[in-house]
């Protein structure tokens, strides 16, 4: 969060500075904004995916039991594997990444992957280690995206400190 507040400040101050001078703003003003509109992007996206996190917390007991839950029109149970695609933007000296919303984990989803890698193909080198962040994301994409279960999202880090029968066992 640090680094994106530094950006954003520095990249408003040179828009300031150009508005000042009387010099063009159109640049550097489009970089802030393409800047905003990518944390935005991903603030939403995160935000969707802890409402999906605590729908499956909230189902936690009939998931363990076998039980088949219906969470943002999709049927899982407790093993269901769930994937993510992801979108890697550069901005100068970092990279914003954008994951895509949870979805059932299918083999032959090659569509979506291949948007999200062009889309990072597009945006993701624009940065000092954007290349490096661009061919990582890119491979990571084509090999199905980030993958979890129902079981390690439920049972994860996020949510163990709630989760009596882990507290219990570690005592």
């Amino acid at each position: 969060m640090g680094l994106n507040l530094l950006f954003f400040l520095a990249t408003l101050l040179v828009v300031i500075g150009n508005a000042m001078r009387g010099a063009s703003i159109a640049a550097p003003a489009t970089v802030l904004a393409l800047f905003l509109l990518a944390l935005l992007c991903r603030t939403l996206k995160l935000r969707k995916d802890l409402i999906l996190l605590n729908q499956l917390k909230s189902y936690r007991r009939e998931l363990r039991q076998g039980g088949t839950v219906a969470v943002d029109s999709m049927l899982l149970r407790y093993d269901s594997t769930l994937t993510s695609y992801t979108v890697s933007v550069g901005f100068l000296v970092f990279n914003i990444e954008i994951p895509s919303g949870y979805r059932l984990f299918q083999e032959q989803d090659y569509g979506e992957s291949f948007l999200y890698s062009l889309l990072t193909l597009a945006t993701g080198w624009w940065s000092l280690n954007g290349p490096w962040h661009t061919i990582h994301t890119v491979l990571e994409n084509s090999r199905g995206g980030r993958r979890g279960s129902v079981a390690m999202l439920i049972d994860g880090p996020r949510f163990r400190e709630t989760n009596p029968a882990t507290t219990a066992s570690k005592t």
